[in-house]
C-alpha cells in the first residue's frame, strides 16, 4: 500500500503533468486546424515548465518533496529542450497564414 510520501509524490507529478495533458488534447483536434494554436500552446507549456526549471531542490526539507520536485524540474528542462527546437517552425510562413486564415479569429462585422 502507497504510503503518504508516495501519494504526495503521485499527487504532484499529476499536477505537473495536467497542462502538457491539455495542451496536448488542444492541439489533437480533428474538427479545426491547430497550427494557428500552437503559439499559444507553446507559450503555456514554456511558462509551465520555467516555473520549475528555478528551484533550488537542495532547500527543500521533505525528502519525497525534494525527489518530486528534482523530477518536475529534470522533466521541464527537457520539454524546454524539445520546445524551443520547436519554436521556430511556429514563426515559419505556414504557420503564419494559418493563423490569418483561422476562421476563429476572424471578426465578421
Amino acid at each position: 500500500m502507497p504510503s503518504d510520501d508516495d501519494w504526495n509524490h503521485i499527487i504532484g507529478m499529476v499536477k505537473w503533468l495536467e497542462c502538457p495533458s491539455r495542451m496536448s488534447t488542444y492541439l489533437g483536434g480533428s474538427k479545426y486546424p491547430t497550427l494557428s494554436v500552437v503559439v499559444l500552446a507553446f507559450t503555456r507549456l514554456l511558462s509551465h515548465c520555467n516555473q520549475y526549471v528555478g528551484i533550488d531542490v537542495e532547500s527543500i526539507e521533505s525528502h519525497s518533496l525534494r525527489i518530486t520536485t528534482q523530477v518536475q524540474q529534470d522533466a521541464s528542462e527537457k520539454c524546454l529542450g524539445y520546445l524551443i527546437k520547436c519554436q521556430e517552425s511556429c514563426k515559419s510562413i505556414p504557420s503564419r497564414i494559418a493563423k490569418f486564415l483561422d476562421p476563429r479569429y476572424v471578426k465578421i462585422f
